[in-house]
Parts: C-alpha cells; structure tokens; sequence
C-alpha cells in the first residue's frame, strides 16, 4: 500500500494539486527570498549566483542531441517516479517507522532530495526543498506515494515547458 500508485483517486488529483498550489503561490516566493538573500552574500555561494540560462537546462539536453521524446520521458516520467519511491516512497515512512516525528521526517527527506539536485545551482536546491516539504505532506496525508509522484510530474513539466516560456517573455 505504501507503494501505492494505481488506482489512481480523487485525493491524488487533489493533493497533486495542493502541491502545485504551494509550489506557485508560496514556495517560489521563498525560493526567490532565500535565493536573493543568498547572493548578497558571496560567502554562501560556490559559484557566486545563476544566470537566467543556467536555471533551466533543457537547452543543453537539446545540444547534446536528446530528442523532446527522450527529455520529456526522462524528466517527466522517469525521474518523478525514481526519485518518489525512494524520498517518498521508502526513506520517508523508514525514518517515521523508526520514530522520527513526522515534521523531522519530512524535514530531512526534503533536504536529501534538495541536495541530490545541487549540480544543477543554488536555486535549484532551494527550490526542491520547498518542494519536497510539499511533496513529503502529501504523501503523510494520503498515505501513498501517487500524489507526490503526480505533484513532481506536474513540477517539472511546468519547469520543463512554462518556465523557459515565461523567461523569455520576461526577457523580451
């Protein structure tokens, strides 16, 4: 049951949704805020900051000659189900098993899966760990790993597709 993705229900949908709600409404701004505040101080940055470019890297999976198919299939699908099952799906209800409280639990699953995305930048991570605040709530209240699992997807085809989108309006 923990596993548990199909059938897919209702609270799923619902959930999935929450997750995207927060993502938007409230973990972007903090993201911003924690980011800003980071680069006022070079001290807490390896690489002194990201461009516009550097936070999405569709471009570069393009150069290296990845089909859409291939990008959308990795990033969409493949990555939102591996990484779901083992933050969400296994070391989340480990660490709550073994009587860590829930809040800690989330809190320290969020931060592995913040820091399994640092190659990408600073922002990124910070934005993954508001992220997976989310996504590790809708697995608690749900009990199985299908909202989150929906909720990643939904991230990151967002990610993938509007965020390059809005960049470029905003650029032009």
């Amino acid at each position: 049951y923990a596993f548990s993705i199909f059938p897919l229900k209702i609270s799923d949908f619902g959930a999935a949704l929450l997750v995207m709600v927060f993502t938007l409404m409230i973990g972007s701004p903090l993201t911003q805020l924690v980011y800003e505040s980071a680069m006022t101080n070079p001290e807490l940055t390896i690489s002194g900051g990201v461009t516009r470019e550097e936070i999405s890297n569709v471009d570069d999976f393009i150069q290296a000659g990845a089909t859409t198919w291939a990008i959308i299939l990795l990033t969409v699908i493949a990555a939102p189900l591996v990484e779901e099952i083992l933050f969400r799906g296994w070391m989340l209800p480990m660490l709550m098993a073994r009587g860590v409280p829930t809040i800690f639990a989330i809190i320290i699953t969020s931060i592995g899966f913040a820091l399994i995305h640092i190659s990408q930048s600073l922002f990124v991570v910070i934005a993954t760990f508001f992220l997976a605040l989310a996504l590790g709530t809708a697995r608690v209240m749900t009990g199985r790993i299908a909202a989150p699992v929906l909720g990643h997807m939904a991230n990151n085809a967002w990610a993938l597709f509007a965020v390059p989108a809005l960049l470029e309006m905003q650029a032009g």
